[in-house]
């Protein structure tokens, strides 16, 4: 979830350990956060910074003696309001990672500033392994460098991954965010959206 002053950054370890974030504005990352202690899923918010900015980081993981870490990639924060921007819209990425990966490295080659994922991320929300195998693998071209803002499908099944995998504002199966001049409502359409449910009311 990217704003104009704050990225989160997520990623999954196949054991508990600490993990940290290295980050700043050239390559080298000079700053450093500290995620909390034995982790799976680590998730790292760097706050304070400048809109519109490009940034870069690095993610690592474990001891001194026992350490895996990332290549560095680029990131940039939200535009201001007068800014103009450019977003990818990708769903259905269930059950053809293939496919979704080609169109993760073509969306990148025009470098929008996020991505939008209408649902059905994976076939079966509740197998990790399409997350962990499919999903997450297919689409790293894209959401390593850019934010990505995605909602609930039929096919994710309201699956604790979903989850545990994204990091949203509350509750995650429907909520708003700002980018530039536009606003976005993202709502869970699986969910009753008649007159007078939760999220009719919201919205």
């Amino acid at each position: 979830f990217g704003t104009q002053d704050a990225m989160t950054v997520m990623w999954k370890t196949n054991r508990p350990s600490s993990g940290r974030v290295y980050w700043g504005e050239t390559a080298v990352c000079p700053n450093l956060l500290e995620g909390k202690p034995a982790q799976r899923v680590h998730e790292i918010r760097i706050e304070g910074l400048k809109a519109g900015t490009q940034y870069f980081y690095r993610v690592e993981t474990g001891s001194a003696q026992d350490k895996i870490r990332s290549e560095v990639f680029p990131f940039a924060t939200a535009v201001e309001s007068s800014t103009p921007f450019a977003f990818a819209v990708i769903s259905d990425t269930q059950g053809n990672p293939t496919v979704s990966g080609k169109l993760a490295e073509f969306a990148w080659g025009q470098r929008p500033n996020f991505l939008l994922h209408p649902g059905d991320l994976v076939s079966t929300g509740p197998n990790d392994s399409h997350w962990t195998e499919h999903f997450f693998p297919s689409m790293h071209p894209l959401i390593r460098h850019v934010p990505f803002y995605p909602v609930l499908g039929n096919h994710e099944q309201n699956a604790k991954n979903y989850f545990d995998y994204v990091s949203l504002p509350t509750p995650e199966y429907y909520y708003h965010f700002e980018y530039g001049c536009a606003e976005f409502f993202m709502l869970d359409s699986n969910r009753n959206v008649q007159p007078g449910s939760e999220q009719f009311r919201w919205l």
